[in-house]
């Protein structure tokens, strides 16, 4: 399963990112932040205590690897935004 998760530099973001980095049958195509971050750019696996996974974190979700499933751990209205996105590309 691919996977593309949203808010990937918080405490629960983080999480996501090892939790699937180390399942067996999933892998992370894609880890978002908000404009601006400081995180933007930063590898997603380094941000979650593990080795590089050549996943850097965008702020353009449009600029990630197409996905199964999008996990979200962002503000509500980004939230919003991001539902649209999975309902445009049948997610």
């Amino acid at each position: 399963m691919r996977v593309l998760i949203t808010g990937a530099s918080g405490r629960m973001g983080r999480m996501l990112v090892r939790a699937v980095a180390l399942a067996e049958d999933a892998e992370l195509v894609g880890a978002t932040e908000r404009p601006g971050s400081e995180y933007v750019g930063k590898d997603a696996g380094v941000l979650a205590g593990l080795e590089p996974l050549g996943v850097p974190l965008t702020d353009d979700i449009h600029a990630c690897a197409t996905a199964d499933v999008l996990i979200d751990f962002t503000a509500p209205q980004a939230c919003l935004a991001h539902a649209a996105y999975v309902a445009k590309h049948q997610m």
